[in-house]
């Protein structure tokens, strides 16, 4: 049985919404035929990590950061997400020109797609943290944007020129 575990967060991360030994951010749960819905949840175990249930199965256990260290938990392999924002509708026609995805620089960058009126018409892999320019003509009403990686991701724009997007405008 394998599938992809959700993450923790610290009490020590800043993004951490609640206190506590961690709090369970999302969860794939794996395929178990014959099983009806159950309420997902986890418990801090004594050797250092978050141990998460299914009904009254446990099938993950995942580092908390306080309990391996930063640097052990920073250098630990990360799960590969795949996110995708809502959709933006504009009132008429919009020109895209420039992107920037501000992400923690690790695990191999972070995949941009850009989805513009339903079409991917941008698919870059982004390796550091700088803004880049868009191909000439991307324009349209509606827009998407889609990230996959193992990256940290903090920040993700798109606008309609390079200037906009540092806030010159």
């Amino acid at each position: 049985m394998t599938a992809t575990p959700g993450f923790m967060l610290s009490t020590e991360d800043p993004l951490s919404p609640t206190g506590g030994p961690g709090t369970l951010v999302s969860c794939l749960l794996p395929p178990m035929p014959n099983v009806s819905e159950a309420p997902v949840s986890y418990v801090r175990a004594p050797w250092g990590a978050a141990v998460v249930f299914y009904g009254n199965s446990p099938v993950y256990t995942m580092p908390l950061p306080e309990d391996v260290g930063n640097v052990a938990y920073t250098n630990a392999a990360k799960q590969r997400f795949v996110w995708r924002s809502k959709k933006f509708t504009f009132p008429g026609q919009t020109t895209l020109a420039a992107a920037k995805v501000v992400h923690s620089c690790q695990g191999g960058g972070v995949q941009f797609r850009l989805y513009v009126d339903d079409c991917c018409v941008y698919d870059v892999a982004v390796r550091g943290c700088v803004a880049f320019r868009l191909p000439p003509n991307i324009r349209g009403i509606s827009v998407e944007i889609e990230l996959a990686g193992c990256s940290q991701v903090t920040e993700v724009r798109v606008a309609s020129s390079i200037r906009e997007l540092m806030g010159d405008e």
